[in-house]
């Protein structure tokens, strides 16, 4: 679940949901596809204001009210929630909002390079957080990081 810009139409792999009216209005729909789990994203979520004011949400996620507020209908319903993440924050905000798994490891895209290295990175305390609450972590592993490093 995005926010509603995006570079696919709605309903297509999205529902796009931008107020919690949004999520009342859709959540019988989202239903009725009968979903095994409930994915939302997180892209740079602790910015999300700041895009907002700006008008670029394009691709940026839900806010973390609205991911919350997801999260929270979607247990109700008995549902598991993965979340989308880009960051070590969205990580972090995913276990404040109590997300049952994460489909990628904070930082995944980045190219390996000491030059681009992300500056708030996963600590062990996270780590600790999201295996005692038994959170799941879907890593991805890209071709590109092995061939930069000279594998």
């Amino acid at each position: 679940m995005r926010s509603k810009k995006a570079d696919v139409a709605e309903n297509e792999a999205y529902v796009f949901l931008d107020s919690k009216a949004d999520v009342d209005k859709k959540w019988e729909k989202i239903l009725a596809s009968k979903p095994d789990i409930i994915k939302i994203s997180l892209i740079e979520a602790e910015n999300y204001e700041k895009y907002s004011l700006s008008g670029d949400t394009v691709n940026k996620g839900l806010s973390p009210e609205i991911a919350a507020y997801v999260v929270e209908k979607a247990h109700q319903a008995k549902l598991r929630v993965y979340a989308h993440i880009e960051t070590a924050s969205d990580f972090r905000i995913g276990l404040k909002i109590g997300v049952d798994g994460f489909t990628h490891a904070p930082d995944y895209g980045w190219n390996g390079s000491l030059e681009t290295k992300p500056s708030d990175e996963l600590t062990l305390q996270d780590i600790k957080r999201a295996a005692r609450k038994k959170i799941v972590v879907i890593p991805t592993a890209q071709r590109g990081h092995l061939r930069h490093n000279g594998l």
